[in-house]
């Protein structure tokens, strides 16, 4: 009960506060109604009904406030209080939308028009568009964006008239790309058949050189299956090039269409330049494959006279078999090298693998003939050493004897170890040589 009575007292109390507030706010919504009644268009009755309703309430108000009824009047002011505010916001905006359909939405419309005029008569086709019933459809809207203005649907007619404004500026950029579009396709049609002709031209020099090519190396299977394919790719661009010439002289396209299929041609034939051009670059390598096999045979070929000169200058008393087999075999993988450069056509495959094993036999040679060499010496000095004690060490003359004849007769390896046996026995110094 306490409640009930200071909650009434506060009513009482804020309606004193305020109501003077909200009367002067109403008078001033009245005031704006009547300067502004011509610009609001048919709104201006449903705002003057509310505002008549307001003036009402207020009335009741002070009748629930003379017989007590606070709470009630306190109701009423608050519903006052923003009803004005609404009308007051609505008497802001509406002026505006309704200049908006009825001036500036329909101007844009005839300027739209007739900027769609001026460019058809430039020789602009604007079938290919939906802009003219665009433009039907948005001009039927006007009048019905404008009856729900008038009856205070502002946000829907704000949200409508955005959203024309949005739909005309969509048409002026259609309108602008597909002026822009025409300069470049213009611009592009004659670039687009001289480069047809630059790329054709290419590949029938590709075609000459393969023959030539083909007159002395084995081109791999993926070559020439890339050929064809450029072949078929080239005669593809050659069709869509002719469709696009006629959807540009009949106007079968707009300028913004006629743009992108001519990209996708320019991109088709510059794809089929690149790959002409990649396998230009092959032809060369192989080419130049061909020359580096010579060269490296030629480099093989000289190693081996140097590997067989070292042993020559070596004096060595005889050559082990197995470094006889070595250089033999690294000859013979020389001479199969060098017949593999001599097979037509050239198969750049065999001759890398000949020449990858003529270097593998030489490098083994060179190898085993450094180590001749060395155990060669090793044995010498051994014997020599040995028979400085060959009369003080009767146990050396027959290992001595057998080592000589070992090292005659090109067994080096087993005369080093036989000495260095007996000499590590008879003469453990030896083992400081």
């Amino acid at each position: 009960m306490r409640e009930e009575v200071d909650e009434l007292v506060s009513s009482e109390q804020q309606n004193r506060d305020e109501i003077e507030a909200v009367s002067e706010k109403l008078k001033d919504t009245r005031a704006m109604l009547s300067r502004q009644q011509k610009s609001m268009g048919e709104s201006v009755e449903a705002i003057r009904e509310e505002v008549e309703h307001c003036r009402s309430e207020l009335d009741n108000y002070y009748e629930d406030t003379a017989q007590g009824n606070y709470m009630s009047a306190r109701s009423r002011l608050l519903t006052i209080s923003e009803t004005i505010e609404r009308l007051d916001h609505l008497m802001n905006k509406i002026p505006g939308m309704l200049m908006e359909v009825s001036v500036s939405l329909p101007e844009e419309i005839r300027n739209l028009r007739s900027g769609i005029e001026e460019l058809s008569e430039q020789g602009f086709n604007f079938d290919h568009f939906t802009i003219e019933a665009d433009l039907r459809e948005l001009t039927t809207s006007l009048p019905k964006i404008k009856e729900a203005v008038d009856r205070l649907q502002v946000e829907y007619g704000e949200e409508q008239i955005e959203r024309s404004k949005e739909q005309i500026e969509e048409m002026y950029q259609t309108l602008e790309q597909e002026v822009e579009a025409k300069q470049r396709v213009e611009h592009g049609v004659k670039q687009l058949g001289e480069k047809y002709e630059a790329v054709r031209t290419k590949l029938e020099h590709l075609e000459k050189e393969r023959q030539k090519v083909k007159e002395s190396y084995q081109l791999p299977e993926e070559e020439t299956n890339l050929y064809e394919q450029m072949k078929k790719e080239l005669k593809d661009a050659e069709k869509d090039q002719q469709v696009f010439a006629d959807l540009h002289a009949n106007r079968r396209q707009s300028y913004i269409d006629l743009e992108q299929t001519m990209v996708k041609l320019q991109d088709k034939l510059q794809t089929v330049k690149e790959d002409i051009d990649s396998s230009m670059e092959r032809l060369d390598e192989l080419r130049s494959e061909e020359l580096s096999a010579y060269e490296q045979l030629t480099t093989l070929r000289r190693r081996m006279k140097s590997i067989q000169m070292k042993v020559h200058k070596s004096h060595i008393p005889a050559m082990p078999e197995h470094l006889l087999s070595q250089l033999d075999d690294a000859e013979k993988e020389l001479e199969k090298a060098r017949a593999q450069l001599d097979v037509t056509p050239l198969q750049m495959k065999a001759v890398k693998e000949a020449i990858e094993l003529g270097q593998h036999q030489v490098g083994k040679a060179a190898h085993t003939v450094d180590d001749t060499l060395a155990r060669s010496a090793w044995a010498e000095r051994l014997i020599q050493f040995g028979n400085r004690y060959r009369n003080e060490h009767p146990s050396l003359r027959q290992v001595l004897k057998e080592s000589e004849w070992q090292f005659r007769n090109g067994y080096y390896d087993d005369a080093v170890e036989n000495l260095t046996e007996a000499l590590t026995e008879a003469v453990p110094v030896a083992l400081g040589i």
